[in-house]
């Protein structure tokens, strides 16, 4: 037998452990995976909605004045609702993803109530991630599509019903996404460090210390001199170069030489 029989508590505590990590974003069916998938899915819809929007707008009149000729074009520019469901729920599920890591206490029927709501906008203030605040106007739009527009003909509530034309430039929306994205990908760079290495870091000290550690080298600076000067632990300070180097290209002079630094430091023996 290749696989051993499993008994209902091992199936069990498989589906509980599967839960968590996904909860806590960790592994393929995390938040960040997701909101990857969303993201593309609103994407492809975005490009099939510009085709009848762009021909509408070099037509002589409103395109809603031509009666009866529009057909399966017409329909197509709704389609920017559904741009902005996906791409609403896509964003939300990255910002979840900040919040669980931040806060692992949240893995509670309790916790993840907290997180049980789409005004993402809200969400990020509460839990003091104020980097963001500059596009509440597109959050709060896209929740108001995650909330009802993107999925129904109105509200559950009249009070909520609005005849707002909503409009923001996807390019922004798309800046807003890469940051968040970063933002997550720090946060998950200083779980590893807790996790695994006892080192506890706050986004704020992280960035302190990378522009100590930065300014500190230049070509000639090797490991051992940053590790001496700053006695910051090793697993920190690699941390801090591969995340100073993460959007330079593969073969940009300065991502080769701090990789060159930290696989010499690391492998002495290969000198």
């Amino acid at each position: 037998m290749i696989f051993p029989e499993l008994k209902d508590d091992d199936i069990r505590k498989m589906m509980e452990d599967d839960f968590k990590n996904g909860a806590l974003s960790i592994g393929p069916y995390s938040w960040k995976g997701k909101a990857r998938l969303l993201k593309r899915a609103a994407d492809i819809i975005l490009e099939v909605y510009k085709v009848p929007y762009e021909r509408f707008c070099s037509l002589p009149k409103p395109y809603y004045e031509i009666d009866g000729e529009l057909g399966q074009e017409f329909e197509d520019l709704h389609l920017k609702e559904v741009y902005y469901l996906l791409l609403g729920y896509s964003i939300e599920n990255l910002a979840k993803a900040i919040i669980m890591i931040r806060t692992p206490g949240n893995l509670t029927e309790k916790g993840l109530d907290k997180i049980n709501k789409h005004e993402t906008n809200d969400l990020l203030n509460e839990n003091e991630i104020t980097e963001f605040r500059e596009y509440d106007g597109i959050l709060k739009i896209l929740s108001e599509y995650t909330k009802w527009k993107g999925r129904y003909p109105v509200p559950l509530k009249e009070e909520y019903f609005s005849w707002t034309l909503d409009m923001f430039d996807p390019k922004d929306a798309n800046t807003l996404y890469k940051k968040l994205h970063e933002r997550l990908n720090l946060e998950e760079r200083l779980k590893d460090l807790r996790d695994k290495h006892k080192i506890d870091k706050s986004i704020k000290e992280f960035s302190e210390i990378q522009k100590e550690i930065i300014s500190f080298m230049d070509i000639d600076t090797e490991i051992n001199e940053v590790l001496d000067a700053y006695q910051y632990p090793w697993p920190l300070v690699k941390e801090v170069l591969k995340y100073h180097i993460k959007d330079l290209p593969m073969e940009d002079p300065t991502a080769i030489e701090i990789r060159r630094k930290i696989w010499i430091y690391e492998n002495p023996q290969s000198i």
